[in-house]
């Protein structure tokens, strides 16, 4: 990930610290006396009772205050220095379960933990070692429950464990509350940048993203091939959207570079204008915009108001907001190796004056923008004016984005939820999407 950390430790490893750990990466680092450090620490062993809980729960909270680290639990030590391998013997899933139980209930907040199982790869299968990574965090500081009846924040400083003084620990929630407001400044200023870039005449679905933790892309040569391969590959992969409608299309591996950002390939209309905005920012941020009703098939067989640039589909609505908040996922995750929570802001906007007043919120019975029949709006849709509906604001988990299509398609109806409410209607249909949720293993109901 982006904590500034993690190639040191991973240098001792030999591998990128995730799931594809092996013993042999623990033997590297121990064969080369690898040291503890502020964000490093070897533990012989995981306890079972109270005292052990509280330990680690201290070790992790001290982690979290201090930007982050990992701990690998069956390492020994000698003043510091990785010394001796002692596997622990696992018990199913028990352990990892029991590091984020007791993060949950004894962390306040609970920072963010990503907790392997490591096999130690000899004839005990049954043996390995338990390696915590602590991520960096923007809700420092992080506070434990002592004896039940108070709250201590402890810190590491260099190889040990202290306790943040009062002094300290109010400057730290200084911190927290002006980074939430930087991030509430960046996206407004990414919104607004964004827009300007959007066609004139054009009724666009825009999706900002500005994640809770900064990444730290550095956009080399060499790093824009890979940003050219891994955007073929989502084009390849059928691009973004729910449900399995591509969105970043004709891509092509074209990638253009500007000041902090690149922007992911190319889609412009019969006169040469872009009609797809998807830029990735090197801290994390994406800004996605896309006109929608552009099928011109439509525009010709429905005058006014079903053509032209007055109708607004409900399932158009939802594909688009998907494909942003996936884009805004994979980038941050797959790019910039940052995760999380983060703040996204949805518009339906325009930027010039043709279309400014939608005749309400339509659907296509048999599949959206398909056609075969006249579109039908929603009987307790009304008319609105594009100026009056007000951006939706909330905080996406990008992680659950990512790696899971129910909390993706979750976090797609909760974003709409507050865009189709400015046309009279309650919530989305889910209908028109249970087919896809079948396919990817989770049910609507």
């Amino acid at each position: 990930m982006s904590e500034p950390w993690r190639w040191s430790i991973e240098k001792l490893l030999g591998e990128r610290i995730g799931p594809d750990l092996r013993g042999g990466h623990i033997c590297s680092l121990v064969q080369a006396q690898g040291r503890e450090s502020q964000h490093l620490e070897f533990k012989r062993e995981l306890g079972s009772d109270d005292k052990d809980n509280f330990e680690l729960a201290k070790d992790i909270a001290a982690m979290a205050n201090a930007g982050g680290g990992v701990i690998i639990y069956g390492i020994g030590d000698n003043n510091g220095a990785a010394c001796e391998m002692v596997p622990l013997t696992r018990d199913e899933t028990k352990q990892e379960q029991r590091v984020y139980a007791v993060a949950q209930g004894r962390i306040h907040p609970s920072p963010r933990l990503d907790v392997f199982w490591v096999e130690a790869g000899d004839s005990s299968a049954d043996k390995g070692y338990l390696m915590v990574v602590v991520r960096d965090s923007a809700l420092a500081p992080h506070a434990v429950t002592k004896d039940k009846e108070y709250l201590a924040y402890p810190i590491r400083t260099g190889t040990q464990t202290t306790y943040l003084t009062e002094s300290q620990i109010a400057s730290r929630y200084r911190d927290r509350f002006q980074l939430s407001a930087n991030r509430q400044d960046r996206l407004k200023n990414l919104m607004k940048q964004g827009l300007k870039k959007c066609k004139p005449d054009e009724v666009y679905v825009a999706v900002g993203v500005v994640p809770e933790q900064t990444g730290s892309l550095r956009l080399t040569s060499s790093e824009l091939g890979r940003i050219q391969e891994w955007a073929a590959n989502l084009e390849r992969n059928g691009g973004l959207g729910i449900p399995d409608r591509p969105v970043l299309d004709r891509v092509g591996g074209v990638v253009t570079v500007g000041q902090r950002h690149v922007r992911i390939g190319q889609m412009r209309d019969v006169a040469g204008a872009d009609t797809r905005i998807s830029e990735g920012w090197s801290d994390g941020s994406t800004f996605f915009a896309k006109p929608f009703n552009l099928n011109l098939d439509i525009r010709r067989r429905f005058p006014a108001p079903y053509g032209g640039y007055v109708v607004a589909y409900d399932e158009e609505i939802v594909w688009l907001v998907s494909a942003g908040l996936k884009f805004a996922a994979l980038w941050a995750g797959d790019r910039c190796s940052v995760g999380g929570e983060a703040l996204a802001e949805i518009r339906l906007c325009g930027t010039g004056t043709q279309g400014r007043d939608l005749a309400g919120l339509y659907y296509v019975a048999e599949h959206p923008c398909k056609v075969s029949d006249r579109p039908d709006r929603y009987p307790e849709s009304s008319e609105v004016r594009l100026d009056s509906i007000e951006p939706a604001s909330l905080t996406v988990d990008l992680d659950a984005i990512r790696e899971s299509p129910k909390d993706w398609f979750e976090a797609t109806m909760m974003a709409v939820v507050e865009i189709f409410q400015a046309f009279g209607i309650a919530e989305p249909r889910r209908e028109p999407y249970r087919e896809w949720a079948e396919r990817n293993a989770f049910s609507l109901d």
